[in-house]
């Protein structure tokens, strides 16, 4: 089984995000051979 790499490439700006707030947040989702499955935009 693979394993989950997590990279931020561009950090955000605001407030920091706070336990029991509700945050939006975009990512894409890659597997190794490079093709994309998942994104939020």
């Amino acid at each position: 089984m693979g394993s989950l790499i997590i990279e931020d490439l561009q950090e955000g700006f605001g407030k920091e995000a706070v336990k029991g707030k509700e945050i939006t947040v975009h990512y894409t989702g890659w597997l190794e051979d490079g093709t994309k499955f998942a994104a939020s935009r």
